[in-house]
């Protein structure tokens, strides 16, 4: 479910076969044949890198169901026993929300004389700045619904929501109880704070995960343009490369933080555990998510990706809908997928100004 099966039965017309394919050459002996076979392997690598790149993978799980359902706040506890007194029946109430899906696309623009004419690396070039975008695109989207506090109409009347945010008018929920903590429906995970309180968010983050029994080691997303504001504060940690910080205890299986990918740039100790910064351009000044990352894909993951069963969760590459000769003349490149929260708990928010409240950022 990685990549495309066989891009000849996007691509390509029935009746075509590899044989037929190899009379087409480009401009500098390239055939059609082998073309297609370097297109194929490159979705393939493409599509891999959006489900398992050792960041963004922390960041979702992925569905082809239109909604979720989850467990909603409820209380009680154990009851001592007696012999002839029956137990009290207890029942777990569930709440949930839909998910969006959307279709993206971009032309490649190939017209029949310039595949004629072509060469192989313009249209590598022209491949390569298409799987650019649908790379980029896909982390937009990410961040975009896990800073949004935007409730989107999915249908006609269901709602796709974000992260635990107390004001919600259409999908009320309440955070289940933890370790003899309560919660309301009016708990909050979006926050602001002044920009002399980068530290407090980062504990004030840390914290609103703990509490529900998410513990650490935590994932920071930090703007690229606020890097200087993060390494200078006290308890940011700058370890040497290839050293692997690992936590013990019943979190192991799932802790191990290696910080050799060069968009961590370090670690910070709050007060509720270690967090892992990494660095986005996409994410303006003066905003800052923490999530507790579980591995590529994990269900507990706070976001979930939505994707179409038949075209499966990565880009795919369409022929023209008409041509002369090459089947790959106005050819695009569709992705269809859409990004929902999977875990409304399973993320913090937080915005840096002197007064106000919390803003969703432009991501751009």
């Amino acid at each position: 479910m990685l990549g495309v099966n066989d891009l000849k039965q996007f691509a390509l017309p029935r009746g075509w076969d590899a044989g037929e394919l190899a009379k087409y050459a480009l401009a500098d002996g390239v055939t059609y044949e082998q073309l297609v076979d370097n297109i194929v392997a490159g979705l393939v690598v493409a599509n891999d890198g959006l489900m398992n790149d050792p960041i963004l993978g922390s960041l979702i799980s992925t569905t082809t169901e239109p909604a979720i359902e989850y467990r909603d706040g409820t209380t009680g506890s154990m009851e001592e026993r007696t012999e002839h007194a029956r137990a009290d029946i207890r029942r777990g109430a569930t709440t949930g929300h839909a998910l969006p899906i959307k279709s993206y696309d971009r032309a490649l623009g190939w017209t029949f004389d310039f595949l004629r004419k072509a060469r192989s690396a313009q249209l590598e070039a022209d491949i390569a700045d298409a799987l650019y975008a649908v790379r980029d695109n896909w982390e937009r989207q990410l961040l975009k619904r896990f800073f949004s506090t935007a409730e989107n109409v999915v249908g006609s009347s269901g709602y796709d929501v974000p992260l635990m945010n107390g004001v919600s008018s259409n999908v009320d929920f309440t955070p289940p109880p933890y370790a003899g903590q309560t919660f309301t429906s009016a708990h909050t995970h979006f926050d602001r704070k002044t920009t002399a309180e980068r530290a407090a968010a980062l504990n004030a983050g840390a914290k609103h995960l703990w509490e529900h029994g998410l513990f650490g080691p935590y994932n920071g997303v930090v703007p690229f343009a606020d890097i200087e504001s993060y390494s200078a504060l006290t308890k940011f940690v700058k370890p040497d490369r290839g050293i692997e910080y690992v936590a013990t205890g019943s979190s192991a299986p799932y802790a191990q933080a290696a910080l050799n990918d060069e968009r961590y740039i370090g670690l910070y100790e709050s007060d509720y555990g270690l967090i892992r910064l990494w660095i986005t351009p996409h994410l303006p000044t003066n905003y800052l998510g923490i999530y507790k990352p579980f591995g590529s894909r994990d269900p507990r993951n706070p976001l979930v990706v939505r994707y179409a069963r038949d075209l499966g969760p990565g880009a795919v590459l369409m022929r023209g809908e008409a041509f002369r000769q090459y089947p790959l003349e106005q050819a695009i490149l569709i992705h269809e997928f859409g990004v929902g929260v999977g875990s409304r708990l399973n993320g913090y928010a937080c915005y840096f100004a002197a007064s106000g409240s919390y803003t969703s950022p432009t991501i751009s």
